[in-house]
């Protein structure tokens, strides 16, 4: 059976940061030893041929030559509003047709998408990957429900998710969100966990980390880490109100912001303005892994307030690194870490600023909770190895049931 991992276009190895994840799962693919009944290879739209990758690549093209009425029509006054519309489905059906007899041509059985959203070749059988359910299951942030985000993610649910030999979720607690808010059969849905990101394979000495430390002001063990992308749903109102809150007793601590603004970072600056914190916070911006590794191993904890889950990356990779977790009380969160963190209702700032006070008071208990969960923790990219290889030998299975 010959699968065809999908490759982002614009998929470059080198570039790091949101790609962490994405580019580990992919260079494991490429070197994990699979079933020997199954023959992997990578596919994509987009110039992969240079990508240094040990498994066949293949590229999908398709070259639309319009013909002379087309051309013809593209100068006429109804264009815009009636015959562009009526082109443009037409090449997508010829691009699509182009696709598909490449991928035959190759011997290619079954694509298996890495990303959520992703259905590239229609009525071509696939293998879906789900990360959240967030437009259903939160509340209607406008990162899910403006400009066109709701409807896409709505379609994808509605029209391409059921069709996919399996769905991959990241967790027990994502599987259980499908299965309340779809009509997707259970036996479609296959729980792959969700990993740590390239930043605990760093090894950052002693000395470079008080180096990183003193260029951004900080202390060991005197400031809380949040690494989020600044969107509503991660949440770092509620922080910063907790931080505040805590300041009035422990004003030597500091809060630590990586990631890219997303529309929301003027608001949180906005009101440190208004608390005074402002020259209390920290905001790093997109930093190298070293960086993210050295926050992770210095920090009193992490504090993942997002509202948005049912998992993720930042508390597996604190576990990993050995930093301590406050985290809001998703199903995923505590899939994730069991007792090994505390948890609190994201919409409670003074709850927040509690276990804060109980992680400064008890830093060494949590240090050895949090590093004894690592050594039994799933959400490894060993084990979600082992059970795609698991899943992709179920899915042959099925798709060998026709030509």
């Amino acid at each position: 059976m010959k699968i065809a991992i999908w490759l982002d276009a614009d998929y470059r190895p080198e570039e790091g940061g949101g790609f962490s994840y994405y580019d580990k799962l992919v260079k494991a693919l490429d070197s994990y030893t699979f079933d020997s009944q199954l023959k992997l290879c990578f596919v994509s739209n987009g110039d992969i041929t240079s990508l240094p990758l040990k498994r066949e690549k293949y590229q999908l093209t398709h070259k639309t030559q319009a013909s002379f009425g087309d051309k013809l029509k593209a100068h006429m006054p109804l264009y815009k509003d009636y015959f562009k519309p009526i082109l443009a489905q037409r090449q997508r059906v010829e691009r699509q047709r182009a696709y598909r007899n490449q991928l035959k041509s190759y011997g290619i059985d079954l694509i298996y998408y890495l990303r959520q959203g992703e259905r590239h070749v229609i009525d071509f059988p696939f293998i879906a990957t789900n990360w959240d359910i967030g437009h259903w299951s939160t509340f209607a942030f406008p990162e899910l429900v403006s400009s066109g985000e709701y409807a896409k993610r709505a379609a994808f649910y509605r029209d391409i998710l059921p069709q996919a030999l399996f769905v991959f979720a990241e967790s027990e607690a994502g599987k259980q969100e499908l299965l309340k808010f779809t009509n997707i059969s259970e036996e479609k849905i296959k729980v792959v966990p969700i990993f740590a990101g390239n930043c605990i394979e760093e090894k950052v000495s002693e000395e470079k980390q008080a180096e990183i430390l003193k260029q951004y002001g900080l202390e060991k063990y005197k400031y809380f880490f949040y690494p989020a992308q600044f969107w509503a749903h991660k949440n770092h109102t509620n922080l910063i109100k907790a931080f505040a809150e805590l300041h009035n007793t422990h004003p030597e601590y500091k809060l630590v912001f990586t990631g890219s603004d997303k529309g929301n970072k003027a608001h949180i600056q906005l009101l440190l303005e208004e608390l005074e914190l402002t020259n209390e916070v920290v905001f790093a911006g997109f930093v190298e892994n070293a960086v993210i590794n050295t926050f992770f191993a210095n920090a009193v904890a992490l504090c993942m307030t997002s509202f948005f889950g049912p998992t993720n990356m930042p508390p597996i990779e604190a576990m990993h690194i050995g930093c301590p977790v406050i985290c809001s009380d998703l199903a995923g969160h505590r899939e994730q870490l069991g007792d090994a963190a505390l948890y609190f209702h994201p919409q409670d700032a003074h709850a927040l600023m509690q276990c804060m006070e109980e992680m400064i008071a008890n830093i060494d208990i949590y240090v050895t909770a949090i590093s004894e969960q690592s050594k039994h923790s799933l959400f490894t990219i060993e084990e979600a190895l082992k059970r795609i290889n698991k899943y992709l030998v179920e899915a042959s299975i099925i798709r060998s049931t026709w030509a």
